[in-house]
C-alpha cells in the first residue's frame, strides 16, 4: 500500500485528485495540509484523514508519506517539494510548477540527490482525443506533421478568478500555456530549438498577461504557434489546435462548444455541412 499526503486542500484536492486516488488500488492518502483552518477540517474530513497540518514543514515534520501531492499556488511550490523530497516522498506537483528556472533547477537536484521521482501534471495529453491523436500520428496514418497552431480566445482576465490566480501578472502563459507547450512537444515527440514570445499589453488597466503570442521553431523544419487572448470579444473557444500533416489537417476541440457549418466545396463543386 502506498501512502499519500496531500499538500494543499483546495478545490483540486477536492474535486480532481481525491477522486482520483479513489479509483486507483493500492493507494491511502494518509494526511493532509492547508493554511485555511476551515478547510483543512472540512477537507480532511472527508478525505477521511486522522491527522491535518497547517503547513508542510508541520506534517512532513511529523509524516513519512511515499508520495506528496502538491495543490498548493505555484509560489509554494518550490518550498513544499523540497519538504517532500527531503523526507524521502515521491512528488507529483500542479502545474504552474514553479516560478523560475533556478527553482526547477533546485527541486531537480534535490530529487536527484534523494533518488525520488518529480511529476509536474500536465494532464491534457492523457485525455482521449490527444491520445488517440498522437497514436495514429505516431502509426503514420497522416505523414509527418510540420505545422501545429493552437489559439485560445475568451474574455476572462484574472481579476474575474476567485483564488490566487487573481493576483498573477505573469498570468496566461504561465497558467495555462503549460498545456499548450505540453501537446506541441507531445505530438512533435522533441523539445523546441529556439522560442519567440511577445505579451503586449493593449489594456493599461491590466498588468497581466492576458494577450500572448509565442513562435517555436522545432528540429526538422517544423513550426508551431500559440495565441492565447483572455479578453477577446468573439466566441468562446477554450483551447482549439490545428496540426497539419503531410497527408491531412487535424482540427482539436477542447471546451465543450457545438458548431454546425453550411460551406461551398469546390474541388466536389457543391454544397458542403458539417456539425
Amino acid at each position: 500500500m502506498l501512502t499519500v499526503a496531500v499538500i494543499g486542500l483546495g478545490n483540486v484536492a477536492e474535486r480532481i485528485h481525491w477522486p482520483a486516488i479513489k479509483s486507483i488500488p493500492g493507494i491511502q492518502v494518509v494526511s493532509g495540509c492547508d493554511v485555511d483552518e476551515e478547510r483543512r477540517q472540512r477537507v480532511g474530513r472527508l478525505l477521511g484523514l486522522k491527522q491535518v497540518y497547517a503547513s508542510s514543514a508541520e506534517l512532513f515534520a511529523a509524516e513519512h508519506p511515499d508520495i506528496a501531492i502538491i495543490g498548493t499556488p505555484p509560489f509554494c511550490h518550490l518550498e513544499d517539494c523540497l519538504h517532500a523530497l527531503r523526507r524521502g516522498a515521491h512528488v507529483f506537483c500542479e502545474k504552474p510548477f514553479v516560478e523560475t528556472v533556478a527553482d526547477a533547477d533546485q527541486i531537480i537536484a534535490a530529487a536527484e540527490s534523494a533518488d525520488r521521482l518529480v511529476v509536474v501534471n500536465n494532464q491534457y495529453r492523457y485525455m482521449a482525443m490527444y491520445r488517440e491523436t498522437r497514436r495514429r500520428m505516431a502509426a503514420g496514418e497522416f505523414g509527418a506533421p510540420f505545422l501545429i497552431q493552437a489559439w485560445e480566445q475568451m474574455n476572462h482576465p484574472p481579476f474575474k478568478e476567485k483564488n490566487w490566480r487573481a493576483q498573477l501578472v505573469k498570468s496566461t502563459l504561465f497558467e495555462f500555456g503549460t498545456h499548450a507547450l505540453d501537446l506541441m512537444t507531445f505530438f512533435f515527440d522533441a523539445l523546441p530549438d529556439a522560442i519567440t514570445v511577445y505579451t503586449p499589453h493593449p489594456r493599461p488597466d491590466i498588468a497581466a498577461d492576458v494577450v500572448v503570442t509565442v513562435m517555436l521553431r522545432f528540429p526538422g523544419e517544423r513550426v508551431a504557434t500559440m495565441v492565447l487572448n483572455r479578453i477577446s470579444q468573439a466566441p468562446e473557444r477554450y483551447f482549439e489546435m490545428r496540426v497539419d500533416c503531410e497527408r491531412a489537417s487535424l482540427r482539436l476541440s477542447l471546451g465543450g462548444v457545438a458548431r454546425a457549418t453550411l460551406d461551398w466545396s469546390k474541388a466536389l463543386g457543391r454544397p458542403t455541412a458539417r456539425v
